[in-house]
Parts: structure tokens; sequence; C-alpha cells
């Protein structure tokens, strides 16, 4: 892993420092945004100060309700039930165990030569809850070097035929704190460093923005100013995701590739 990116850009769950959009623009950029956006003297502003009409609720048809119950048996590990790719595109929508396990496969098999030339590896989330289990026996066994962890612990590790430390030196392995908060975490095998990328995005959104940071450190991205999103950018690869995992795992059960 390239030296400049063995602190994480200012999003680090061990100094709870978050990245700020002042971080990265000049002052003199922010003066002249702030100078750029300025109300012209001569323009009044009427407002009446109310708050601004909230669109219907949208009430889902007998159709629709119908459709999100289809479930798709898939040719990988996972099942999916239409509502699966709703709620991963929902707003703001909390995300579960399996979808955070589903990105996980995802981003694996889409940054696959990266990963394999940055020998790295994304790991199911289930990885760290096991260890955390196995970690309560560990502590109270009295001869620790005889304590042996189950062979179900490599059932969690994504990639195949691929051994830590001789082909991997970097796991990205996503954690759920209390079950209310995921993080992602970049454990460096080799120099025992374990960098944590923690997000202040409320509601769900906090797991798709950790992954996201995942996804950026393990392509070496250095530029600060991508580690920055916006509600709607969070919004936008929610979406582009659900659809990204539909389109490789779902529509191939109805429409083949040729052979």
């Amino acid at each position: 892993m390239p030296q400049h990116l063995r602190t994480p850009p200012r999003q680090s769950l061990l100094n709870g420092s978050r990245l700020n959009i002042q971080d990265v623009i000049p002052p003199e950029q922010q003066a002249h945004n702030i100078a750029s956006h300025s109300i012209p003297a001569d323009l009044e502003c009427l407002s009446d100060s109310s708050p601004p009409p909230q669109p219907e609720k949208h009430i889902p048809s007998p159709l629709e309700i119908q459709l999100a119950s289809i479930q798709h048996n898939t040719n990988t590990n996972f099942d999916f039930v239409n509502k699966f790719f709703l709620a991963l595109a929902k707003s703001r929508g909390w995300v579960d165990t399996k979808h955070i396990e589903v990105l996980m496969w995802s981003l694996g098999k889409k940054h696959s030569l990266v990963v394999h030339q940055e020998q790295a590896d994304f790991v199911s989330p289930w990885l760290l809850s096991h260890l955390e289990a196995k970690s309560r026996s560990f502590k109270k066994a009295i001869n620790k070097d005889l304590h042996r962890f189950d062979d179900q612990l490599w059932q969690f590790v994504l990639a195949p035929r691929r051994s830590w430390l001789l082909d991997v030196q970097t796991i990205y392995a996503p954690m759920n704190l209390q079950d209310r908060h995921w993080v992602g975490l970049a454990i460096h095998l080799q120099t025992k460093l374990i960098q944590g990328y923690y997000t202040n995005f409320q509601g769900g959104d906090c797991g798709p923005v950790a992954a996201k940071f995942m996804e950026l450190h393990v392509n070496t991205v250095s530029d600060q100013r991508l580690w920055c999103f916006t509600d709607k950018m969070v919004d936008d690869f929610r979406k582009q995701w659900a659809m990204d995992i539909y389109k490789d795992v779902v529509i191939p059960l109805y429409f083949p590739p040729p052979q």
C-alpha cells in the first residue's frame, strides 16, 4: 500500500477527526466563493419564513408491493428479494449486514485487478463479529498457545485460494458498532496497523459511505477532495450500486449472455 495513504485522509476512527471542505479549499478560494455567491445590495429578498412545502408521501400500489416481494435465486451465494435493492437505493435508509456483505462482494469483484495488485482483500462483516466473539474465549484461556480458532473463520474471507500475509497484506473489513453505526477498517496484517474510516453521516448512510471510503483507499485515491461527499453524492452512488448489483446478478438469470 503506498506510503502516502498509511494515514487515512482525516477520516479516522482512532482520533475522531473528520475532513472538512475548508481543509481542502484554500482560504482565498473560500473568500472568492463567498463573494461570488453574495446577494447584490439592490436585490430584495421576499420570504415569509415558512418551511417549503413537503412532497406527498408515495403510497405503493398493490402491483408495486407485489413486485417488491419477488425473489431471485441467483448463481452467487446470495438470494435476493427486490426489496433488498430498494432498501440499498433508499436515501438515508439503514443497510443491514446482508447489504454490507453484498457490497463487499461486489467491490471485490469490481476491483479484482486492483485488489490483486495491491495484495488486498474485501471481507465479510461477519469476520469481525466472529473474531469479537472468539476473543472472549481467548482471553479466558489459561494457555493461550493451545487456543485454536475454528474453520468457520475462513468462510468469511471472500477471496478464494489466497493466503493472508503471503497473498494478502491488507484486508478491508466493515464493522458494526452496537448495531447502530457502520465503520470501515483497513487492517494491515504485516505492520499490524488498523486504519478506521468513520463517517458522521446520520441514518443509514454510514454503511454505504464506509464502503465508499474502503473503495477509495484500495484504489489509492490521494485527492482529498474526492473524500468529501454531499448528501446528493451519497444518494447517487447508493442508487448506482443497487443498479450495478441488480445488473450483475439478477438480469443474467432471465437474459443469459450469449455463449
